[in-house]
């Protein structure tokens, strides 16, 4: 069977916006997309990638349309690679994402005893020429295609992909001064068969299939501040309800959730300097219980899981093996700087929770305690970051949702929950 690879680039490319891709029509793909030349420069002061998502951190949302009809799309794309790229092996993180999206996890014990990056990664400079490139497989942002053997555009006739365009700053690189400059154009390798008589066998028996398409929902969490001027006094207990929406109706295997400040300063190690993975990272709540309530019932029995320690270890049973670095998913590590080479780049910035729920979801609710706590200097710039412990949040939340799309014997198509 003959194939040709192609690359393709945008027949719409709006400077730092979204770019949009018309693959090829009346033939059969590999659902091995890649997209490869992703990056940007700055107008002044190199520095690297987001530490989490690389230059993946310039994905906002993504998009796979035929016809207009969206077949697969992921919203906060960014923020979901930046979870699932904590979701590897230290080994992983350390030989191949820091090469492929130029990200900086996977630390090692460094010549110092202390806890540290193996290699520097991708550099934003201040030329295009200069920047660090990355790559991702599509398959990584939409499951459709990681669900598939085959893409028919004989079916999916005029398929496109979009991706819009994440511009901050502080969002996608490690210091918030300067602006993004400019982009580079990005461009797509398909593979392509070119058999006829395969290409009309596949069509006839095409018939669509199931996938977990990634879902989005995010939910605003009051605090109830404290108003102490120190680390230990006049702490806040503070107790939400969080409903979800936007999973009622459809069967939800697996959901994540990424506590988000609403506090600027708690993002900011020092004057300029980006905290953690920035706004793609999960706030790790101070004195934290989770539970997740669907259909009425505790996913958790009794309390839920209660604490930073439990509520890591259950991310783990749910979504697999994790890179997180040491008191990384927790609020404090004792004398932090004596293992830490950069402990404000990990320590308190990657607290995801996350829970199987496996069930037709009808209604869904967050249960989340936590403690506000105020700092009297969080005024100082080393300091700022502690804002995190004494803020409003943002809950956002991904979840696996099943979906299906069924080939009608016309060879018309249709994408529903299943």
């Amino acid at each position: 069977m003959s194939t040709i690879t192609r690359t393709l680039d945008p027949i719409i490319d709006v400077t730092n916006n979204r770019v949009t891709w018309h693959l090829p029509n009346d033939t059969i793909l590999s659902p091995d997309i890649k997209m490869l030349n992703i990056g940007a420069f700055v107008e002044a002061t190199a520095r690297e990638y987001n530490r989490y998502a690389g230059g993946i951190s310039l994905i906002k949302n993504i998009y796979m349309t035929s016809n207009g009809v969206t077949i697969d799309q992921l919203l906060d794309a960014n923020s979901w690679v930046a979870f699932k790229e904590s979701n590897k092996s230290h080994s992983e993180a350390e030989s191949l994402s820091r090469n492929l999206i130029g990200n900086a996890l996977g630390l090692i014990v460094d010549d110092n005893g202390k806890i540290g990056r193996a290699y520097l990664t991708k550099p934003v400079s201040t030329t295009l020429a200069a920047s660090g490139k990355c790559m991702i497989s599509l398959g990584d942002l939409l499951p459709f295609l990681r669900s598939s053997s085959i893409v028919p555009t004989t079916v999916f006739q005029n398929l496109r992909i979009t991706i819009e365009y994440d511009t901050s700053v502080a969002v996608v690189t490690t210091n918030t001064t300067s602006t993004l400059t400019a982009m580079s154009t990005p461009f797509l390798v398909v593979e392509e068969i070119l058999d006829a008589d395969f290409i009309q066998k596949a069509t006839a028996d095409y018939r669509g299939l199931g996938f977990m398409s990634i879902e989005r929902d995010q939910m605003f969490c009051p605090t109830t501040k404290s108003a102490g001027g120190d680390f230990t006094t006049v702490n806040e207990t503070n107790t939400q309800t969080l409903e979800s929406r936007s999973f009622q109706n459809k069967y939800v295997s697996r959901i994540v959730v990424a506590p988000k400040s609403l506090d600027a300063r708690a993002y900011l190690a020092n004057t300029n300097d980006v905290a953690g993975g920035g706004t793609l990272g999960a706030i790790s709540l101070l004195q934290p219980k989770f539970n997740v309530v669907v259909n009425g019932s505790n996913k958790v029995a009794g309390q839920g899981l209660v604490g930073s320690t439990e509520i890591a270890a259950r991310l783990i049973d749910t979504w697999g093996v994790s890179c997180t670095p040491t008191g990384a998913y927790g609020t404090n590590v004792f004398d932090q700087d004596s293992f830490y080479t950069d402990h404000g780049a990990y320590a308190g910035y990657m607290g995801w929770m996350g829970l199987s729920i496996n069930e037709f979801v009808q209604s869904l609710y967050l249960n989340i305690e936590y403690t506000a706590q105020a700092a009297s200097d969080v005024g100082e710039a080393t300091n700022q970051l502690f804002a995190r412990f004494n803020s409003n949040y943002n809950m956002l939340c991904f979840a696996e949702c099943r979906k299906s799309i069924i080939v009608r014997p016309d060879k018309s198509f249709m994408v529903s929950y299943m």
